[in-house]
């Protein structure tokens, strides 16, 4: 391993660390989101899960950050498509039923799951 150009590269590379052991919670958490066996990093836009670095395109990183700050509460196809794209493309609802299909993939081996709530949406819960 190199040494860190500057503290933020430290930083960043001590809470990698720290979010893959999964009993230690940095002294900081504000940028770290941590739910069941998932961690975000939200200054990073990493997401690890069981301490793997999943790779997310940047949709379904906005889709899964929106469900994980909010676990259990049921977001529309619209709303979710606001907090991915930052817009009101409500015509484009079924895109977002495409970046779940992948997320859902994506979290397999989780205790996360995303659920359907038939006619609405969808919202993350724990199995």
């Amino acid at each position: 391993m190199t040494a860190p150009t500057n503290l933020r590269d430290l930083l960043a590379r001590v809470k990698k660390i720290l979010c893959r052991e999964e009993s230690n919670i940095p002294a900081e958490p504000d940028d770290l989101l941590r739910l069941g066996d998932l961690c975000i990093d939200t200054t990073t836009r990493e997401v690890w899960l069981h301490g793997t670095l999943l790779e997310l395109f940047a949709q379904e990183y906005e889709v899964l950050l929106a469900l994980v700050c909010h676990p259990g509460q049921v977001f529309s196809r619209e709303r979710l498509l606001r907090a991915a794209w930052k817009s009101n493309l409500t015509d484009h609802t079924r895109t977002v039923d495409m970046y779940i299909a992948h997320l859902r993939k994506k979290l397999a081996t989780s205790v996360l799951h995303i659920e359907t709530v038939q006619g609405y949406g969808y919202r993350l819960v724990a199995s």
